[in-house]
């Protein structure tokens, strides 16, 4: 609740940046574009940030403004996501997009948003994992590397000594294995290993990662992924003790 919570607040911003750009005088009806993922893995950050975007409309249409919202599934699919975008902008028209979902999906869309020069705001990632770079592309979420004093802070109140990090395949866990590995030195803890999870893993896939870390001596794991994964990871760790 809390995730939908902040992408409402940033939309409506968002929304009204637009607005003051693109607008003189009265504004009463604004359309946008948003390539979310609302099938595939990446399905459930979707919903969120659609549910925010469908409450951010009522919040606007209290004041005056009605806001058309087309909205685009990539299937979490990086060729469906450049095809959306294009479709948003050369048959929609437009005036900004919101999306897309994951960071694979933004870095795809990169080239076809700068080219179209239009603007996209991603809630769900931050400019560290994106590997496509547009001028275009606004962020909602906090730098990963920002990360590193909550997971010093985390391992000194433990007593970490063995430190596994377990990160998600691509640009996403990529930028927070610098900012992990600082936490751990600063907390006094050995790396004993990292893992990589792979897009689409199997919960049975998962478990055989968290076998290796604990087989490596680790005493805990600072980790990148989403709900589903760190549920499979805590009845993991829990089968395992003693």
């Amino acid at each position: 609740m809390k995730k939908t919570l902040s992408i409402i607040a940033i939309v409506v911003v968002i929304i009204g940046f637009i607005i003051s750009k693109n607008y003189s005088g009265e504004v009463h009806d604004v359309k946008i574009g948003a390539v979310l993922s609302l099938t595939g893995m990446a399905a459930v950050d979707g919903q969120n940030m659609k549910d925010g975007i469908e409450f951010a409309k009522s919040v606007l249409k209290k004041d005056g403004i009605t806001l058309e919202v087309v909205y685009e599934d990539d299937g979490t699919e990086p060729i469906k996501t450049v095809s959306a975008v294009n479709k948003l902008v050369d048959i929609d028209h437009v005036t900004a997009i919101i999306g897309p979902t994951w960071s694979f999906l933004s870095a795809a869309a990169a080239d076809s948003i700068q080219e179209k020069q239009i603007v996209s705001f991603n809630p769900a990632n931050t400019s560290e994992h994106v590997e496509g770079k547009s001028d275009y592309f606004l962020f909602g979420a906090p730098k990963n590397s920002l990360k590193e004093g909550s997971a010093t802070e985390w391992l000194k109140k433990i007593g970490a000594k063995k430190v596994a990090i377990v990160l998600e395949q691509g640009a996403w866990g990529d930028s927070h294995i610098k900012p992990f590995e600082k936490a751990i030195s600063n907390a006094g803890a050995d790396l004993v290993v990292t893992e990589r999870i792979p897009y689409g893993a199997s919960g049975q896939d998962i478990q055989t990662i968290v076998s290796k870390a604990i087989s490596a001596g680790a005493d805990s794991i600072l980790f990148t992924g989403f709900d589903a994964s760190t549920a499979v990871i805590i009845n993991k760790v829990q089968g395992l003790r003693p």
